[in-house]
Order: C-alpha cells, then sequence, then structure tokens
C-alpha cells in the first residue's frame, strides 16, 4: 500500500491539472480494495450453496464501527470505509496543497524572470550612462590637456616679459644712479657759484666749448686700427648747422655720386623733432645740425632732401628703419630711398644684437668702438655740439657703413665663388647680388 502512495505522491508532483486525476485514482483504488472484500464474502457464500444477501451486506456496511468489548478490534467493513474516507481527506488536502505550492513556485519564477530582466535592462541603461561618461571624460581630458598647453606657453611668456621687465629695471636703476650723480655734481656746482667760489669739478658736457660754437668745422679722425681697415689716409669730418652751408657741403662732396651707398644716422630730444642728421660714406662723415628746421619747423635743405630721396644712392645704417620713419613723420615731404637693412646679409645665428654683429664685424666689444653710449641721451639742440656728442656721432655712423661694406664684400666674395665653380659661361646672377653689382660698389 506504501508502494501505491509513493506512486501516487510522484503523478500529483508533475503538474497542477494531474492533481485532480491522481486523486480520482487514490479513491477508486479503496473502492477497489472493499469490493474485493466484498466480493470474497460473496465467494464464501456461494461456496456454501447459498446465495448472496447484497442488501443485507450493504445495510451492515452502513453501519457505523463499534469496537468489541473483548479485544478492542473495530468492524472489519466499518474500518475499511473509515480508511477510505480518510484517505480521500488526505489525498484531497495534499493534492490541494502541492496546488497552491505549485502555483507559488510558478510565480515566484515569474517575479525572479521579471527581476532578472529589469536588472538586466538596469545594467544595460547603466553600460549605456557609463558609455557617455566615459566619452564625456575623454572630451574632458583633452579640453584640459589643451588649457595645460596654453598656461605652459602663456607661463613661458610671462617668464620671457617678466626677464624683459627685470633687464629694463636694472637699466632704469643705473640711468637714476647717473641722473642723481648728475644732480649732485650740479647742486655742488650751484653751491659753488652761489658761494663766489670757483668750481672744482670740470663742467658737465652739455656745456659747449668755444671752439665747438662755431657754425662749420672740419677735422680729421686717423685711427686707422680702430677699424681695421689697413689703411693711412685719415676719415675727413664735417659739422656744419648753417642750412645754406650744407648745400654746399653736398654740392662739393662725392655723396651725390650715383650708384654709391650712404650711411645714415639721426639724432633728437624727447618728443621732439629731429635736429641732427648724420652721412658717412668710405671716406667721410658729414654732420648736419639741422636745429633751425626742428625749432622753427623749416624745410631742410634743397640738395640735403634730393640726396636722401635719391633713388641711385642706397641708404644703410645701424637704425635705417627708425631713421626713414622718423624723417617721414617730421618732414612730411621726405621719403628716403631706396633703404637697404643690412640684417638681410647676417646669419640668423648672429641674431640682430648691435653689440653681437661688431664682433662679427671688427672681432671688438661695441663699448670698445663708442665708450660713451649714454651721450645719445644728451641735449641735441644746443647752438653747438660737444666733442664727446660729435664723436660718438662720427663713430656710429662710419661703424653703420664698415659694417654694410664688409658684409658686402664678404657676400660678393661668395657668389663669385659661386659662378667660378658653375664654370658655365651663360651664368646669369640674380637677386640680392645682381642689385649690389648695379650700383657698382666698391669695398
Amino acid at each position: 500500500m506504501s508502494d501505491r502512495a509513493n506512486s501516487d505522491d510522484r503523478v500529483l508532483s508533475t503538474s497542477g491539472s494531474d492533481l485532480s486525476i491522481s486523486s480520482k485514482s487514490t479513491t477508486t483504488w479503496a473502492d477497489e480494495e472493499i469490493d474485493g472484500q466484498n466480493g470474497d464474502h460473496m465467494e464464501a457464500q456461494k461456496s456454501k450453496g447459498g446465495k448472496p444477501d447484497l442488501q443485507k451486506r450493504r445495510k451492515k456496511s452502513r453501519k457505523p464501527v463499534h469496537a468489541d468489548s473483548t479485544n478492542g478490534d473495530a468492524h472489519p467493513q466499518g474500518r475499511d470505509n473509515s480508511v477510505r474516507v480518510h484517505m480521500n481527506k488526505l489525498f484531497n488536502q495534499f493534492a490541494l496543497s502541492h496546488k497552491e505550492i505549485t502555483t507559488l513556485i510558478i510565480r515566484t519564477f515569474e517575479e525572479q524572470e521579471e527581476r532578472i530582466n529589469e536588472s538586466q535592462q538596469s545594467y544595460q541603461t547603466q553600460q549605456e550612462q557609463l558609455l557617455k561618461d566615459k566619452s564625456q571624460l575623454e572630451m574632458d581630458r583633452k579640453i584640459l590637456q589643451s588649457d595645460r598647453e596654453q598656461l605652459s606657453k602663456e607661463k613661458d611668456q610671462f617668464t620671457e616679459e617678466k626677464d624683459q621687465l627685470t633687464k629694463e629695471r636694472e637699466l632704469l636703476r643705473k640711468e637714476k644712479q647717473e641722473l642723481e650723480q648728475e644732480r649732485a655734481d650740479l647742486i655742488k656746482l650751484k653751491n659753488s657759484l652761489t658761494q663766489g667760489q670757483q668750481p672744482s669739478s670740470p663742467p658737465p658736457t652739455n656745456i659747449v666749448p668755444n671752439e665747438l660754437c662755431s657754425p662749420t668745422l672740419s677735422f680729421e679722425l686717423f685711427e686707422p686700427t680702430f677699424f681695421q681697415v689697413g689703411r693711412d689716409s685719415p676719415i675727413m669730418c664735417h659739422y656744419t648747422r648753417n642750412l645754406q652751408e650744407m648745400n654746399n657741403m653736398i654740392e662739393e662732396s662725392d655723396l651725390t655720386r650715383s650708384k654709391t651707398m650712404i650711411s645714415l644716422g639721426i639724432c633728437w630730444n624727447e618728443s621732439n623733432k629731429t635736429s641732427l642728421i648724420t652721412i658717412s660714406n668710405a671716406k667721410s662723415v658729414y654732420l648736419f645740425h639741422i636745429v633751425d628746421c626742428a625749432k622753427r619747423s623749416k624745410p631742410l635743405p634743397p640738395l640735403l632732401s634730393k640726396l636722401l630721396t635719391n633713388k641711385d644712392i642706397i641708404k644703410t645704417g645701424l637704425d635705417i628703419v627708425t631713421c626713414i620713419d622718423k624723417l617721414f613723420y617730421d618732414y612730411q615731404n621726405i621719403y628716403v630711398s631706396p633703404v637697404f637693412n643690412h640684417h638681410k646679409l647676417l646669419d640668423r645665428s648672429v641674431g640682430r644684437n648691435l653689440n653681437s654683429i661688431v664682433r662679427k664685424v671688427f672681432d671688438k666689444d661695441v663699448r670698445d668702438l663708442i665708450p660713451t653710449p649714454q651721450v645719445s641721451r644728451s641735449d641735441w639742440e644746443t647752438n653747438g655740439l660737444t666733442r664727446e656728442q660729435m664723436m660718438y656721432e662720427v663713430k656710429s655712423a662710419y661703424i653703420g657703413y664698415r659694417i654694410v661694406a664688409d658684409l658686402f664684400g664678404e657676400y660678393r666674395r661668395k657668389e663669385l665663388e659661386k659662378i667660378k665653380k658653375d664654370n658655365s659661361a651663360q651664368q646669369q646672377v640674380r637677386g640680392l647680388y645682381q642689385w649690389i653689382e648695379s650700383y657698382k660698389l666698391t669695398f
């Protein structure tokens, strides 16, 4: 009987729809057991020769079961009926509970599947959000990298500006010391003059000596080793502040010779017009002190204007760009041309610093050639120039001429060597060399 119950349990565990069938089969099995017992009883009645009393048996089976007072055993028919009822109740209860459990399990599985689907969707959404965040972070990283590079460049630029300001500050400090020293000397001179005593120190350099107050002056500068030109002839220097005398000097000189080159330099006081024009060639230096033109707004002498605007004469100098701009601004009818900037003949390694250029051409320091550069800040609108002012301008103008002449000569030699190496009779020289040769310059 236990084996059959186990088999019915296995049937009940299959699905909820099979539970009612399993319960029905169990009930039929219990009825068959009772019918089997009744069948045995009927066979016993037949063997005795009588007919089975089915009506009596059925009535007897409906009677309640009474326990025997002697041994306590229930009546066999009542016991079988109670067993069947009890079994039906048990199996019905078991089928109902098993169905609920199965439904609960199925519902649990469905809920778990829904939660899994929701988790997958949430995970997918998080993955997409992470990809977006990653892309945004990559863009932010690139922007930060660009900002970092920009800040680095600005930092380098700021450092350079800071170094430049430091140098300018040092120069201003030195100038301030010089001005304080000059002020102290002037105070001493004033005190000595007030007390009626002779000054113990020489007068300042802006006081013009009597021999330089004349309107026209010529002198020789004989320093062959100074410029390393290897000749014994002196350099002739001419100074004048008379406008008519300027025309005479230019007319008698070789400055107006066509296809030549001159060095040009100018001086002026702060916020004023140009008051001195310096012109130099290979043999002479001319100082044209145009104070009347600067103070009284007079035009330049005609021959001087013609010389500056002559297109057959090359104009060059240490700071030729500033010269032509200043002259054009001060005297609107003056447009200096043609102009050649000597930086075109220099290597990039030399740079544009005057000291490095002078060292390359003369193998000397610029302070050895022009020992008093502070003279450039002196007064250039006096009635006459001091000896220091004149020597400063003469040397500056002649150095400017010799720098360009030597650079031209070196460039010309290099170009001629290239032509000789070519061995071509039809060689045509173009560009800068052809332009230089068209002026037939001598070095």
